[in-house]
């Protein structure tokens, strides 16, 4: 995690949408993130969540 944002891809008006992340909140989740670089899986896969829809 270079960046100090994330970013959510193809919302519902069709673009990204970038959210900053302020310095604690992103020390905190880089304290959780696994080597794989996904802090959140998808629990049918395991790998990367496509989408947020459903969560």
């Amino acid at each position: 995690m270079d960046q100090d944002y994330y970013i959510i891809r193809d919302t519902k008006n069709g673009e990204d949408q970038k959210i900053f992340l302020p310095p604690k909140v992103k020390e905190a989740l880089l304290e959780f993130m696994p080597e794989s670089g996904i802090l959140f899986k998808s629990r049918v896969t395991g790998g990367k969540i496509n989408t947020v829809h459903k969560l």
